[in-house]
């Protein structure tokens, strides 16, 4: 019994949480951020048309966002648990499927659908799960977070790119795929809290399978309904198509610009990755920036995206030596990495924790579309100016777009009426970052 006492504490632990959380995006999560390192490598294997090629670079990427509804419906009809499970299987027969494919067209099911989307219900389920168990230092607690993201995007670049070189693409795809399924170890880990449980019995309550599936359909299109009526948030989900552009195409199109300057591919990944120590240093001082109320949040977000924006003017400055170009990797990690320790605290602040998981779907989604897009309109934009320098004003002028809507979506913002604000105790499990020992045996 004693041992069983004390898993049910650690279950609740608040360093536990954020460590189950923490691997889940290093180990499924920042797989996207290959996307580039993939995409030269589907280049120079299927020799396929490069716009066909950019187009599933560009779906691969966007799922990771692009499927945060579908993420926010199975959390809403299950728990965060069966949502990172789901994704660790989910990646692993995408990636690990690619092994047996020669045609391109394939890809497109297997490499950008099935794991774009196993990328996705990690990546929302992870970062939801937090507002189920913290109420206060959001921002902190997902500044700490989301680093497993940042570590990912510097591994996982020259990881996937020794790969490619050491036994092939596909070969590289089989290993990934088993690197994605260990997330599910990670997802088992994540006990169902109280509110999560109680929501769950009620959507199954006695009903015929098709019922209930009705019934949780209509509750989420009334969940968004809410969402949408908020105008603080609608500009906020513009925030997110805009990052999302601008942040794609600077990723997708980095390692073929750099080594059209004559850098090696090896550097090129290197310099990707090293935004990943960029994101690390900037997801936690960004979080614990946040909590400081002179500043706020939603005012942060906009000013560093305008950052940005100069920052890819200037992309000229930085591609003459390998320093230079790892130094702008490790800007470009600095200033998008923030956004995405603050993506869920302010999506917490505007519509509370009821509203939290459909909100967060909703936003993850408006990113995807700006995913999805982006680089596609970045390629036009190449075709226009004949030069790589045209994607990145375009992507400075995203950033810029970004950092508009951000201003006014603080502008228009209310305090919501939270769950947390109106329950009885016990209704929704919460654990602050120093929970007592009465406080966590209450929780039981």
């Amino acid at each position: 019994m004693a041992g069983k006492d004390f898993d049910q504490k650690l279950d609740r632990h608040p360093c536990f949480i954020l460590s189950v959380s923490f691997m889940t995006l290093f180990l499924n999560s920042s797989l996207c951020y290959a996307s580039g390192v993939f995409h030269v490598a589907l280049l120079e294997t299927y020799h396929a048309d490069v716009d066909v090629t950019v187009w599933l670079g560009s779906l691969f990427l966007s799922m990771s966002s692009l499927a945060g509804p579908v993420a926010s419906f199975v959390i809403n009809m299950t728990d965060c648990r069966t949502c990172v499970v789901l994704s660790g299987i989910l990646g692993l027969v995408g990636f690990s499927a690619n092994i047996f494919i020669y045609d391109i067209k394939w890809l497109f099911v297997t490499y950008a659908l099935l794991a774009g989307l196993g990328t996705s219900l990690s990546h929302t389920s992870a970062l939801v799960v937090l507002g189920y168990h913290f109420k206060h230092n959001m921002s902190m607690v997902c500044g700490i977070v989301v680093c497993g993201m940042a570590i990912g995007v510097f591994v996982h670049p020259p990881l996937c790119q020794f790969l490619i070189d050491t036994y092939g693409l596909r070969q590289a795809f089989l290993i990934v795929g088993a690197i994605a399924f260990n997330s599910c170890v990670y997802g088992m880990l994540m006990k169902p809290t109280r509110f999560e449980r109680e929501r769950r019995a009620k959507i199954f309550s006695g009903r015929p399978n098709c019922l209930t599936l009705l019934m949780a359909l209509c509750g989420d299109c009334s969940g968004y309904a809410k969402v949408f009526r908020n105008k603080s948030f609608v500009f906020f989900l513009l925030c997110g198509c805009s990052f999302g552009m601008g942040t794609s195409v600077m990723y997708l199109y980095l390692p073929d610009f750099l080594s059209k300057q004559g850098i090696s591919l090896q550097v090129a990944s290197f310099s990707v990755s090293t935004s990943g120590i960029g994101g690390i240093v900037s997801r936690v001082l960004t979080g614990f920036a946040a909590q400081d109320p002179g500043i706020g949040s939603g005012l942060m977000f906009a000013s560093l995206n305008g950052l940005m924006g100069v920052l890819s003017f200037l992309i000229p400055l930085f591609t003459s030596t390998s320093v230079t170009v790892c130094v702008y990797g490790f800007f470009v990690g600095l200033y998008t990495g923030s956004s995405w320790a603050l993506f869920n605290p302010i999506t917490f602040e505007i519509l509370g924790v009821e509203l939290m998981a459909t909100g967060f779907g909703a936003l993850m989604g408006s990113c995807g579309i700006g995913f999805l897009i982006g680089p596609p309109l970045g390629g036009y934009v190449f075709k226009i100016f004949r030069a790589y320098y045209g994607v990145y004003i375009f992507a400075g002028v995203m950033f810029l777009t970004c950092t508009f809507c951000g201003f006014l979506s603080t502008t228009l913002r209310k305090s919501p009426r939270t769950l947390h604000d109106n329950a009885n105790p016990g209704d929704v499990e919460v654990i602050p970052l120093q929970a007592s020992k009465s406080k966590d045996e209450s929780m039981l």
